[in-house]
C-alpha cells in the first residue's frame, strides 16, 4: 500500500462540489476511483502483474 499526499485536493473537491452541486463525498469517491483505474492502466502498460488490484492494495489517499 502506498501513501500519497495530494496538497490542495481538499480545496479542489470542495470547489467541484460547489460548482457542480454534488455531495463532497461523491466527488471524493469519483476522484479516488479515477486514480485507482489510472494506476491499474499504468501498471498494465508497464507489463507488470496483469491482474486487477484491490482498492486497499493500491492507494490510501490523504485528503489534505
Amino acid at each position: 500500500m502506498s501513501m500519497v499526499s495530494l496538497p490542495g485536493l481538499k480545496d479542489l473537491i470542495e470547489s467541484i462540489s460547489r460548482e457542480r452541486n454534488l455531495p463532497r463525498l461523491a466527488v471524493q469517491s469519483a476522484i479516488r476511483e479515477a486514480l485507482i483505474k489510472g494506476y491499474e492502466r499504468y501498471r498494465r502498460a508497464q507489463n507488470l502483474e496483469r491482474r486487477q488490484f484491490d482498492e486497499d492494495y493500491l492507494i490510501t489517499l490523504k485528503w489534505n
